[in-house]
């Protein structure tokens, strides 16, 4: 409905002039990502930007290189009624279908794919009975890159992800554009943990050092808390009686 309108409103119009922001990419970050895809790491995009703006950006930032094929998933029917609906998930269902043959197909062992998927076709390719076509089709791809997504739809793809990943191939990292949404807060958490996993790791082991046996059949901590009741005891029956408590030192 809206863009019936625009198109009827914004025509035979005259230009008188054009505001440019320029939106330049922070220092180093080509470089970050493209050490992190050189260790195997798999990253997703998720942003509101479309698909042109999108794929422009990613080769800005080196995600997205010459010599990278392109699977572009798209659909430009809207979900009027069931059948319709119906036929544009067949359609998608195609285009997932001879994309991964083309994987498959492929001779070259160094040929990476990238997957691009806009946000209406994501909201078909989230349902039941297309989401595990598509998790197959997204894990043979070296990136994925998710165009015109709501915060909503960026937290549905973090959780369904961290789901399926159990029964599928690991999916590595993601990165996602414009942080105000669900997915900020559960990606936070991640990160922390993540973060402190050498530290805990380095705790546990200083426990388990702690918890080793001695030569005398106790553990360093039993033992530990043997000598300070030792030392508490005699300091209680030093004020009583100076010989018992050098009988209980000799003993």
């Amino acid at each position: 409905m809206l863009e019936r309108v625009s198109d009827m409103m914004e025509k035979d119009l005259i230009l008188v002039g054009a505001t440019v922001v320029e939106d330049k990419l922070q220092q180093g970050v080509p470089q970050c990502i493209d050490k992190l895809v050189q260790a195997g790491l798999k990253i997703w995009v998720l942003t509101g930007d479309k698909m042109e703006t999108a794929i422009n950006i990613e080769f800005a930032c080196s995600l997205l290189r010459q010599g990278m094929k392109q699977i572009r998933i798209s659909t430009n029917v809207d979900m009027l009624n069931q059948d319709s609906k119906r036929a544009v998930k067949e359609n998608i269902v195609i285009q997932m279908t001879n994309a991964s043959q083309m994987i498959k197909l492929e001779k070259d062992p160094h040929a990476a794919f990238v997957l691009i998927i806009d946000g209406k076709t994501l909201t078909y390719a989230l349902e039941e009975d297309l989401k595990h076509e598509f998790l197959k089709l997204a894990v043979d791809c070296a990136s994925v890159i998710c165009c015109r997504v709501s915060p909503k739809q960026k937290a549905m793809v973090r959780s369904f992800n961290s789901y399926e990943r159990i029964f599928w191939k690991r999916l590595s990292n993601f990165v996602e554009a414009l942080a105000p949404a669900p997915l900020f807060w559960l990606t936070t958490i991640l990160v922390t943990v993540a973060c402190n996993l050498q530290y805990l790791a380095h705790i546990s082991f200083q426990r388990s050092k702690a918890k080793q046996e001695t030569k005398n059949g106790f553990t360093a901590r039993v033992d530990a808390k043997i000598r300070l009741f030792r030392q508490m005891l005699q300091k209680k029956l030093s004020v009583l009686s100076p010989r018992v408590a050098l009988a209980a030192t000799k003993t």
